[in-house]
């Protein structure tokens, strides 16, 4: 069976492509333990200065969490075993700066990984989109905390709430995209070989030093994406949006 994840050293760049494209990229277990695999080998990997990450094909970056998969774990299973959010909090705080070239739609999950590298460059048919809510779920790994961090409270609560979408220009308007570029994954070549002629060290100071977050925000996200997970908003959002049909929501808030 082949790889839904190939890596590839280029001149001091990783670049990890995900090779699901029958499915929008989307993101189950497997893809998510080979991409840490691949952060393993290149951690103190000296032929490796900066990792790129973008999807196979034009369609999807990542088209978020396989919904197939999500649905067949408790929200026990999900808090404790599910390895997106550890895997996207290793990327934001990895040795190695990383550079998201987002070829397509981004959503739910594939969003949260765009936002958990240093920088994101973009197609000008890029979209970015949190559908979660309307799932019965909430962007947990990491995508409440990053999003505000990027933007702002007000916005970042819009986008999260309605679910609507951020075309690849409107995200670059609001500096959430660093360049626009038809062939994105050159672009972040070209920004890759320009960092690489920085000093690395000061580099990786300067990150940490941008990234002074409270962390408090991600435990609480987490235990939040748990109870959501423990709802029966959250088996109803799943599962009518696998059968394509609108979801049943219940009228109460049952916390």
């Amino acid at each position: 069976m082949p790889s839904q994840v190939t890596t590839e050293k280029r001149n001091g760049v990783g670049i990890l492509t995900i090779e699901r494209e029958g499915q929008l990229n989307a993101l189950n277990v497997e893809v998510m333990d080979r991409i840490s695999a691949a952060l393993d080998e290149w951690e103190y990997d000296d032929e490796i200065d900066v990792v790129i990450f973008i999807g196979a094909g034009t369609r999807a970056f990542a088209a978020g969490a396989d919904l197939q998969e999500l649905a067949s774990l408790s929200h026990q299973e999900v808090r404790e075993r599910y390895p997106m959010a550890g895997l996207f909090d290793r990327i934001d705080n990895y040795r190695k700066p990383s550079i998201a070239a987002v070829n397509g739609i981004a959503f739910g999950g594939g969003f949260e990984l765009a936002l958990a590298c240093d920088l994101r460059v973009a197609s000008p048919t890029a979209e970015f989109r949190f559908p979660e809510v309307g799932l019965g779920i909430i962007p947990g790994a990491g995508g409440t905390q990053r999003l505000s961090r990027l933007l702002n409270e007000s916005m970042a609560t819009y986008l999260i709430l309605s679910g609507e979408g951020l075309s690849a220009e409107r995200a670059f308007e609001m500096g959430l995209v660093c360049r626009l570029d038809e062939d994105p994954l050159n672009s972040a070549i070209e920004i890759a070989d320009t960092l690489r002629a920085k000093s690395l060290t000061a580099i990786r100071f300067a990150r940490s030093a941008v990234k002074q977050i409270n962390p408090s925000g991600h435990q609480k996200e987490q235990l939040y994406q748990g109870l959501a997970f423990a709802s029966d908003d959250r088996t109803e959002g799943i599962d009518a949006f696998l059968s394509r049909r609108a979801p049943s929501f219940s009228a109460t808030d049952a916390t």
